[in-house]
């Protein structure tokens, strides 16, 4: 007597599912409740007990549904694909509604983006507001605008990259009271998220007592200890799949953020930069005069020189007549000596 490892595998897959969506469940709702939508912690864990609250109910029931149902693909099989797909369709409706509040939000959403946190700053500015500690403070009592928007959310501490408490403590506050404005403005997509996370539990519940109840129903008693292993071990993967794949996206929305922040400064420095070349380089053109004092020299010596030359040709052209005067004379005196020497 041999277990069925290939069954039991196939089996196991239904608690991978449940293990993977109460994994993705317990670490993506309540983010998007509090910072898509703004609600408190209070009544974001009210909505997060519902799952227990419906398991109370649903799981007997549909368990015993299951034990009464006879079809051609079995009495667990049906509850197990039906909850599955209609969980998996809710979930990205759920994609979808978030995406939806995301645009509600789309001026104050972008993490380390001093645009977004001067907006924060303007709305919340005179607020009153709860730390994620319980205690209460006046964003403006505490930050001037330049200083709030200074805040980046990670920072550098003893050679390492941690998060900034004053991200934590101020800006997270303020980011979510902007949410909880947008969706008192438009409380329909709210709406529609509960209704679309109530039918996922619903679904959820649909299969998870069939799920639970099929591998008895495929195992043989003496092997069921060894099946039980094996389906537990499929679940604890499907959880450290989800685990490991959150904190990949984690990674990579750091690496992102950092290279967007790295950018920012960049920027930041060129601006400055060519802002001081430009400023430096108006300045010297306010300063200049009409006519550069070097245009002045170079004018003035070659009108120095001009007249140098000037001087220099007259002086040759008196001489040079000096001389022709001098030679005219000569030549006189010696045409009057012939002339006297012929009458003579």
């Amino acid at each position: 007597m041999k277990l069925n490892y290939k069954r039991t595998i196939f089996v196991g897959f239904a608690f991978f599912l449940i293990c993977s969506f109460w994994q993705a469940y317990d670490n993506t709702i309540p983010l998007i409740l509090t910072n898509k939508f703004g609600m408190s912690q209070a009544w974001s864990g009210v909505i997060m007990a519902l799952d227990n609250v419906l398991a109370l109910f649903m799981l007997p029931l549909f368990g015993a549904i299951s034990d009464k149902h006879h079809s051609k693909w079995g009495r667990r099989t049906p509850f197990i694909v039906v909850g599955t797909l209609i969980a998996a369709v809710m979930l990205i409706a759920l994609s979808f509604v978030d995406n939806a509040q995301l645009k509600h939000l789309s001026d104050v959403s972008a993490i380390d983006d001093p645009a977004a946190l001067e907006q924060i700053y303007d709305r919340q500015a005179d607020e009153t507001l709860l730390t994620p500690g319980g205690d209460k403070f006046v964003l403006s009592q505490k930050f001037t605008q330049e200083e709030f928007c200074q805040i980046r959310s990670q920072v550098e501490q003893n050679g390492s990259t941690v998060t900034n408490p004053d991200y934590t403590n101020y800006v997270v506050p303020a980011r979510q009271a902007c949410a909880w404005d947008a969706t008192a403005k438009s409380p329909v997509t709210l709406v529609f998220f509960i209704v679309l996370l109530l039918i996922v539990l619903v679904s959820m519940a649909v299969f998870r007592s069939p799920a639970v109840a099929l591998m008895p129903d495929v195992t043989l008693k003496p092997l069921r200890s060894k099946a039980n292993a094996v389906i537990n071990l499929m679940g604890s993967a499907g959880g450290i799949l989800v685990l490991a794949l959150g904190m990949e996206h984690s990674r990579q929305a750091t690496a992102a953020q950092n290279a967007v922040t790295e950018m920012t400064n960049q920027l930041l420095r060129k601006n400055a930069d060519t802002l001081k070349m430009g400023t430096i380089a108006t300045a010297k053109e306010a300063e200049r005069s009409i006519v550069d004092i070097e245009t002045l020299q170079h004018t003035n010596q070659q009108l120095i020189s001009t007249l140098d030359e000037v001087m220099n040709i007259q002086k040759e052209g008196a001489e040079k007549r000096k001389a022709a005067e001098a030679e005219l004379g000569r030549i006189e005196g010696e045409l009057k000596q012939k002339l006297l020497e012929l009458r003579g």
